[in-house]
């Protein structure tokens, strides 16, 4: 996680990251959430993140985590503050894929489902991704192993080593410039 806030150092975000965990954090509806707030200096104020993780989502941390770090990129417009807007988007990101309205749903509930993806992409290069895929594919090792390598859950670990990978990856390099 600290190359991903080195990353943002070299954006010129300078805000103020800190990490707590949560065991009340119900992880059948989410595993983390980030709280923006800022304090006066003196020169200004100094924007801070609260990074709160379940911490039940052991192998979850990084990839909660640094999603969440992520947000910090976020547009305002991206944001939510108000308890029925959090409530509201929290309805929607739990939704199973099938469930999912991606026209309706609304650039907050959109903005969160791609840090998700954004996140993998941080977290396992697409060049990493390359050295594995051969071996993967004439199952020489599993979603398993890759997934204890890059520190990462089988689920999302699938999801990178699919093909479709390959053109969401294009999307997410796209997004950045």
């Amino acid at each position: 996680m600290d190359e991903v806030v080195a990353a943002l150092r070299a954006r010129d975000i300078q805000d103020e990251i800190y990490y707590f965990w949560d065991s009340g954090i119900n992880t059948g509806i989410l595993n983390g959430f980030i709280q923006h707030w800022d304090y006066e200096t003196g020169n200004g104020l100094q924007r801070c993140a609260d990074i709160t993780y379940a911490r039940s989502t052991n192998d979850q941390e990084r990839l909660v985590c640094t999603k969440e770090m992520l947000h910090i990129l976020d547009p305002e417009r991206a944001l939510v503050s108000s308890d029925p807007a959090i409530e509201a988007l929290m309805e929607k990101i739990i939704l199973p894929p099938d469930l999912v309205d991606y026209e309706s749903d609304g650039i907050h509930a959109l903005t969160d489902r791609v840090a998700v993806a954004q996140a993998l992409a941080v977290l396992f290069p697409f060049a990493a991704r390359a050295v594995l895929l051969e071996p993967y594919r004439t199952k020489k090792i599993d979603i398993d192993v890759i997934a204890e390598l890059a520190e990462l859950p089988p689920k999302y670990v699938s999801a990178v080593m699919n093909d479709n990978w390959e053109s969401t990856h294009a999307l997410l390099v796209r997004m950045d410039q």
